[in-house]
């Protein structure tokens, strides 16, 4: 069942087993890169705009 509710601790679970997941099959180079692409998403100010 879907609802219309953000739930952000839930949100940043699924984002970090995601992530570990990503980088246990990249090599060395791309797990650089991949950290760096995350580290400025997350230094990034998102507003999150509903209706």
């Amino acid at each position: 069942m879907q609802t219309d509710t953000f739930d952000p601790q839930q949100f940043e679970e699924t984002r970090s087993q995601s992530n570990e997941q990503i980088l246990d099959i990249l090599d060395d180079q791309q797990k650089a890169i991949f950290k760096q692409i995350n580290k400025s998403q997350s230094s990034a100010n998102f507003t999150i705009i509903g209706g």
